[in-house]
Parts: C-alpha cells; structure tokens; sequence
C-alpha cells in the first residue's frame, strides 16, 4: 500500500521514477496488489467490508482520512509511507520515506 498527499514532492518522485521503472512495475504488477492512497482524500472509501468517511468535506492539508489514520495507528504520519501485506492483511513491514527502485525491489522481498 502506497500512502501519500498530494503536497509530498517525495511522494510524486516515487510516482514519476521508481514506480514507473519496468523491473518495478512488473514485479508489483506479478507479486503484490498496489494500492495507492491519498491520506487526506475526502472521498468515501469502501475497505474491509466497511465505508470509511472522511470527517471533514473539504481537503485540507493535515485533515487526515479515518482510514490512512488507521492503517499508520502507530506510525507518524510521514509521507510517503509503504506498507506490505501478506495474503491474510497481516503487516510484514513498513516504510516511511522515498525509496529508490534498489531500496523499493529490496523492500518488496
């Protein structure tokens, strides 16, 4: 999972040159299920069975979604923030800072 904003230059770094890379791309797209989320998205967001709102109806930079607030519960919130996942949603480890396709391909193992 692929938390960000939209402010986090980082973030849009990863987007345009790491994920953009071949290697990096065939390897999410054959091993892992991307899922990419706006941490401060007003939208309502269908997860796990439940409807997660946000609690606020305008975007506002540090107005967190209920949903990324969860899924980072003891992290910070640092942008951009890698989580991988087992088959069961069990958390195998997590990243909170720009990584490069080295450190992504690395991550991924």
């Amino acid at each position: 999972m692929f938390i960000h904003t939209d402010w986090c230059s980082y973030c849009r770094k990863m987007e345009k040159e790491v994920f953009s890379k071949k290697e990096i791309y065939d390897r999410l797209n054959k091993d892992y299920y991307l899922v990419e989320l706006d941490a401060e998205t007003v939208e309502n967001i269908t997860f796990d069975q439940q409807i997660w709102k946000s609690k606020t109806p305008k975007k506002n930079t540090g107005q967190y979604h209920p949903l990324a607030l969860l899924l980072l519960t003891s992290q910070k919130m640092v942008f951009p923030s890698l989580l991988r996942y087992d088959q069961t949603f069990k958390l195998k480890s997590i990243k909170q800072k720009y990584l490069s396709p080295k450190e992504l391909a690395n991550f991924l193992r």
